[in-house]
């Protein structure tokens, strides 16, 4: 094991290749291609077709896929088996996770994140979300997105790695939980860089909805925005909205009448997301409840487990069901469900 070396991992789920190589993977090599230490670059194809080397080269990219990164393949959409089989063939002593979504500006972040690693620092990067709601396994309001997450390889692998219950969802969530449960730390360190998070909920979503040549336009798009606000801006003109009860939206009594004011209606039109397709308003109407009271350890059941399910869910997507075809699977009503809500 090289002591000063770092093995990148980039998952890719085939949506975005131009994105891919010319933010995130160009990004990568620019900001290591100076320092001392031996980098690692190793890119994970877990998109349908697994085939992205090949379309990487018939568009013009074989130089950068044939000499600097090593292309491993793993099973269709199983991101979290994606991310620990990319662990497994790295060999260098620090590991640095990313999404294929990001681009790294900043170039001093491998000495920046690893010099912040230590016996109680088990995991560090730049960006910390709390839009979740603990519970007994989730305890803090607090994970990590891999852009970049830098950890010792060691560690990952005696944590065992990301949960591959789930064939995708939050597995972060999951294993910042894991760090933090053991009383170690995760750290955020600032860092100059991007994310674009919820481009790839985006482009599934157009691809399965729009013809080839405007969902190239989009990816394009993606290539050429400079900034979160554009992205942001971009997304919500773009991806539409589904119209639901104000009462599944909230359950906080001045909140729902300021709903119900301002949209003149007891309903509402609230923006398209994965959540939506998966089921999370028909679990608000079962239970009684919004998603946002619902821990997220038991919504996490809502998540596709099998390859069957992730066709069930790209078919609800594709003729725009909002989750109407995906919950009839009736995930909704299984064990984590009952447990939790037999038990408030």
């Amino acid at each position: 094991m090289v002591n000063n070396g770092i093995s990148c991992i980039i998952v890719t789920n085939g949506l975005n290749n131009k994105f891919l190589v010319e933010r995130t993977l160009s990004s990568i090599m620019k900001t290591t291609d100076n320092i001392r230490w031996v980098v690692e670059i190793i890119l994970v194809d877990n998109s349908p077709g697994q085939n992205v080397k090949d379309i990487l080269i018939q568009e013009g990219y074989a130089p950068v896929v044939s000499k600097r990164i090593n292309v491993i393949h793993t099973t269709p959409n199983h991101l979290p088996k994606a991310f620990n089989e990319g662990v497994k063939k790295a060999t260098k002593k620090y590991i640095a996770i990313f999404h294929d979504d990001c681009e790294m500006l900043d170039e001093g972040w491998v000495k920046k994140l690893t010099n912040e690693l230590n016996d109680e620092v088990y995991m560090v990067g730049p960006e910390t979300h709390t839009d979740i709601v603990p519970h007994r396994k989730v305890r803090k309001k607090i994970y990590f997105k891999e852009v970049p997450v830098v950890l010792e390889r060691n560690k990952f692998l005696e944590l065992g790695g990301y949960c591959e219950e789930y064939y995708w969802g939050f597995e972060d969530v999951l294993f910042s939980s894991k760090i933090i449960n053991k009383g170690k730390i995760v750290k955020q360190v600032p860092l100059e860089y991007l994310h674009f998070d919820g481009m790839s909920t985006i482009l599934l979503q157009k691809k399965l909805t729009t013809t080839p040549i405007e969902f190239l336009k989009i990816q394009n798009k993606f290539v050429k925005m400079k900034s979160k606000n554009e992205f942001i801006n971009f997304k919500e003109q773009t991806m539409g909205h589904t119209k639901v009860k104000i009462k599944y939206v909230t359950k906080n009594i001045l909140l729902y009448l300021f709903l119900v004011i301002v949209n003149k209606s007891f309903s509402m039109d609230v923006p398209l997301n994965l959540g939506v397709n998966l089921g999370y308003f028909q679990a608000s109407r079962y239970w009684k409840t919004t998603p946002t009271e619902i821990p997220t350890e038991v919504i996490v059941g809502l998540m596709p487990k099998t390859q069957k399910e992730i066709d069930i869910l790209m078919e609800d997507i594709k003729q725009q069901k909002d989750g109407g075809l995906y919950s009839k699977l009736e995930k909704h009503k299984g064990e984590l469900f009952k447990n939790y809500f037999k038990f408030i």
